[in-house]
């Protein structure tokens, strides 16, 4: 599982890399159309086409590291009132319930994903473009999600807690 983990966790920061990346890319675009305006050219043809595309890539590919990472929104303020043991249950029926969810969301965007490939779906517009890298990026996503929240629940729950390891420290430190 060790192993799983680990090239997850590659697969994982790699995206959030592409992510990053991509990011630069939406920059660069936007600054070009900007100027081109300001220069009373107008706008880039397919300018905003390929930003909001940019935006969803940039969006689903983080999705997993920052769940590895734990950056993702996380309420805890019942949890981190309860005691250590009831808290850590509650804890893993959340990551259950998520991780279902989120499966959930991966198996219709791989169907959504596969029918747009199917179809060679198109936006209209001013610059037509294809609509499936983009549903495939979101699927894609979703699947490291996923993943990300299992493998979570499960280093989780197989490493020491930080009760065992400091149990001099308050209740609330314990998240």
């Amino acid at each position: 599982m060790k192993k799983i983990d680990e090239w997850v966790g590659r697969v994982s920061a790699l995206l959030a890399m592409l992510a990053a990346v991509c990011t630069l890319a939406m920059m660069a675009t936007m600054i070009a159309d900007v100027a081109n305006r300001v220069l009373g050219n107008g706008s880039l043809k397919g300018a905003y086409e390929l930003s909001a595309m940019l935006l969803v890539v940039i969006v689903f590919l983080g999705f997993g590291y920052a769940e590895r990472t734990e950056t993702n929104v996380r309420v805890t303020l019942a949890t981190s009132r309860m005691p250590h043991a009831v808290a850590r249950v509650v804890r893993l029926v959340g990551g259950i319930v998520s991780t279902v969810v989120v499966a959930l969301f991966a198996r219709a965007t791989w169907d959504q994903a596969l029918v747009s490939m199917d179809r060679g779906e198109f936006t209209q517009g001013i610059v037509d473009f294809p609509v499936w890298p983009t549903k495939l990026v979101i699927a894609i996503g979703f699947t490291f999600l996923t993943l990300e929240c299992l493998l979570g629940m499960w280093r989780r729950w197989t490493a020491p807690s930080e009760q065992d390891v400091h149990p001099d420290l308050p209740a609330e430190a314990h998240l």
